[in-house]
């Protein structure tokens, strides 16, 4: 069922795509690793407990079937017509276990998957992906004129060649909000380059930069270091870059949290920043110019 989420800039989670195991039928969630943002899954760990117990990558794919998880759209509804009838909406970030475009989910499951989140008007419906090229197919064949206005579509990038790779892909998708999930960050971020077909700049690529009046860049950019078991040291620098991008984009940006090894350079030696939570979280410890805007402009 929908859960209240502690993820800070979304309200629930939901998760109608499930995995189940062939034989006993656990149930739990799947999905195949693509980057090095994958490297410390949270949603793997769950499962290797809680789930199916088997690892996120191609290998488990013989032993589990995919399947819809039909009470969980339900929920959904009776979720939208609840807020309906109190003329309020609020956010779901569906599949936070999983990526629905990843190749182990069929066209046809996509169909009836959104389906359901568009028959959700009260419900902001957050899709995440790591697969923007295929969320692209999809979405544009489904729907060529937009997407309905509940459905926001974000790409997950982490570090310079994400970016490339993934920007591009996103911003053929004809939704009314795109966003970005730059977390883990692992690596400094540009955002240049990665505006498409702009009218008034013609050069090899097809890309200017993010600043650009001409063309659409993306309308919300949440960024975060890695937390967990594991993570990765988070340089304060390549958060700072990415709200000083935004901030000359005019785009919201969401700073999630420092992750849990944060340090800054002073004098080219390393300096570990001290946080009050293992996250990083606590915006007590925030930099000044550090905020967590929402999409409409509004602070968290």
């Amino acid at each position: 069922m929908p859960q209240k989420s502690p993820i800070e800039w979304t309200d629930w989670t939901s998760n109608p795509l499930r995995a189940y195991r062939r034989g006993d039928r656990k149930a739990g969630w799947h999905c195949v690793k693509v980057s090095p943002g994958c490297q410390n899954c949270y949603a793997e760990k769950i499962n290797m407990r809680l789930g199916t117990g088997l690892p996120f990558d191609k290998s488990s794919e013989p032993f589990i079937e995919i399947l819809i998880n039909r009470d969980e759209l339900t929920a959904l509804q009776k979720l939208n017509e609840q807020l309906a009838k109190r003329g309020t909406s609020e956010r779901v970030f569906v599949h936070d276990m999983t990526d629905v475009f990843g190749q182990f989910v069929s066209d046809t499951q996509l169909d009836e998957l959104f389906d359901g989140f568009e028959a959700c008007a009260n419900l902001t419906i957050q899709v995440l992906t790591k697969r923007p090229h295929r969320a692209a197919r999809y979405l544009v064949q489904r729907w060529s004129n937009g997407t309905p206005p509940n459905i926001h579509i974000g790409a997950s990038v982490e570090d310079q060649q994400r970016a490339d790779e993934r920007i591009p892909h996103l911003l053929k998708i004809p939704a009314g909000v795109l966003f970005l999930s730059v977390e883990p960050i692992i690596g400094p971020i540009q955002f240049t380059r990665l505006h498409q077909h702009c009218p008034t700049h013609d050069f090899e690529g097809g890309f200017c930069s993010s600043a650009c009046p001409d063309a659409r860049f993306v309308d919300w950019v949440i960024v975060g270091g890695e937390s967990g078991q594991g993570c990765r040291e988070t340089n304060l620098d390549w958060i700072h870059a990415i709200t000083e991008q935004c901030g000359a984009a005019d785009v919201p940006c969401f700073v999630k949290q420092l992750g849990a090894k944060p340090y800054y350079l002073e004098n080219d030696t390393k300096k570990l920043f001290e946080i009050r939570d293992s996250k990083g979280g606590d915006q007590r410890d925030f930099p000044c110019h550090f905020r967590r805007v929402l999409p409409n402009g509004i602070e968290a």
